[in-house]
């Protein structure tokens, strides 16, 4: 403590009487606990923003560098089904990859550009961000929950807070 005199007592207040100075540093104490706590809460905040952040970042950069948009997939259905239908017996490399402009490749790129909307996005994102916590920021996390109490008089908050005290 800055100006801190014998004892952790800030010379200032050695001057009052022994009862104001009590009543002085009790609510010094108090303030601080607060800001404390303040902190450690905005910390624990920030810190969960950033690893979703961070794996929402992450995903979204390996979608759009793999992304591709293939144009023109209903006149690629059209051909794929004409070419099947026109030889029944040829291989897919002889009759359906040739069907298509950009052959095996756009076909790998239709594919991957399906595989990628919806709920497989979500997932990515779900898989990243644990990976995250598990590696990085599991520690740090765990510290916080041990220092920090949790609590709250509305019954639908319950469930968090008993999944806090459960990972704590």
């Amino acid at each position: 403590m800055a100006g801190a005199g014998r004892g952790g007592i800030p010379s200032h207040l050695r001057t009052h009487p022994l009862p104001l100075r009590v009543t002085l540093l009790a609510a010094l104490l108090y303030e601080r606990e607060r800001e404390i706590t303040d902190t450690l809460v905005e910390l624990l905040i920030s810190t969960v923003h950033r690893i979703g952040a961070r794996a929402e970042k992450k995903v979204t950069e390996q979608l759009v560098n793999a992304f591709k948009k293939v144009s023109g997939k209903e006149n690629i259905l059209f051909k794929l089904a004409e070419a099947s239908i026109g030889e029944p017996e040829g291989t897919v490399r002889e009759v359906v990859h040739p069907a298509v402009s950009g052959g095996e490749q756009t076909l790998r790129e239709l594919v991957h550009e399906f595989k990628t909307r919806g709920p497989v996005y979500r997932r990515t994102v779900q898989t990243t961000l644990k990976a995250s916590y598990t590696n990085h920021y599991r520690r740090g996390l765990i510290k916080l929950l041990h220092v920090l109490e949790f609590r709250s008089s509305n019954h639908t908050h319950q469930p968090d807070i008993e999944a806090l005290a459960l990972v704590a």
